[in-house]
């Protein structure tokens, strides 16, 4: 009997023991997995990670694919000059482009035209110097230009002079009052040759002869050369200005193809300085003055 109960007793403890060993079993089982999870939780969220901060839109200075996600190597090359253009615009205007603004407030590309006057105080103001006495037509009215531009005109005369073609001066720089003298007769004969009224004869006449405060001559910076006359695109002298006035900073002021814009008519006599950068630009642009200030203005964009 007492093997028996001694028996028993070894068996519960037997049991116990297995119990215990199960118990721990299925803890380590359950840590094991719980451990298991974690890791595999912590790669999946290491992934997506790195996932996130590859794919998250660049906020200065990585650029950007039109998905708002950072572009592939194989997609970068073809959106460069997007983003190339989108960086220029957002830059704003290049150093080179500023520079071609800030030339149209420079004196010899001032504007004048029948949009555009200049002051009674300004005319009076400009700074003349006489044209040596071969160079012009002995006319009062022929004899002056700003004294910034004496020497190229000059220049020009003598090697024109050197090639057998004379040039000289016929008018040069008016005052306000002059210019008002000689709109008023045009008007007038506007009346008188052609029977119209004051207002359509005061039109007529400011295609010709410009409104004072409105003419080129008023700045001392153009000057008519040898006549007055359409006739003028026949000689000697215009064809050798056609080939070499712009390299002495010279420009035909009214063109036979741009009167629309210049509101001027065509006149193969008038040259306007500008600088021989600016005229040769004018040149091969093809461009009249109020199209080549638009042009600097925009920092060099063909309209």
């Amino acid at each position: 009997m007492q093997d028996f109960d001694r028996n028993v007793a070894a068996e519960r403890r037997r049991e116990e023991r297995r119990k215990r060993a199960r118990r721990k079993n299925l803890i380590i089982l359950v840590e094991t997995f719980i451990i298991f999870v974690l890791t595999i939780a912590l790669i999946l969220v290491s992934i997506g990670y790195f996932d996130l901060k590859n794919n998250t839109v660049p906020s200065d200075d990585t650029t950007s694919d039109v998905s708002g996600t950072a572009s592939s190597d194989s997609t970068q090359s073809g959106s460069s000059d997007v983003a190339n253009s989108s960086d220029a615009a957002s830059s704003g205007p290049t150093d080179e482009q500023l520079a071609m603004m800030a030339e149209v407030d420079k004196w010899y590309l001032k504007l004048v035209n029948p949009d555009k006057s200049v002051s009674k105080d300004f005319i009076s103001s400009v700074e003349r110097s006489t044209i040596r006495e071969k160079y012009t037509s002995g006319a009062e009215s022929s004899k002056y230009l700003d004294k910034r531009i004496i020497e190229p005109f000059e220049q020009m005369c003598k090697a024109a002079a050197d090639d057998g073609v004379t040039l000289i001066s016929v008018s040069a720089y008016r005052s306000y009052n002059y210019q008002n003298t000689l709109y008023k007769n045009r008007v007038e004969r506007c009346k008188r040759e052609e029977g119209l009224d004051d207002e359509a004869a005061k039109k007529k006449a400011a295609t010709i002869v410009a409104v004072p405060g409105t003419s080129e001559h008023h700045l001392g910076l153009a000057v008519d050369i040898n006549s007055v006359e359409t006739s003028f695109e026949n000689t000697a002298a215009f064809r050798w200005l056609q080939k070499h006035a712009a390299d002495y900073g010279f420009i035909m002021r009214y063109a036979e193809d741009k009167q629309a814009i210049t509101k001027i008519i065509y006149e193969p006599w008038h040259y306007r300085y500008v600088g021989v950068e600016h005229a040769k630009a004018m040149g091969e642009l093809g461009m009249c003055m109020e199209e080549y200030i638009d042009y600097l203005k925009s920092g060099g964009v063909k309209k």
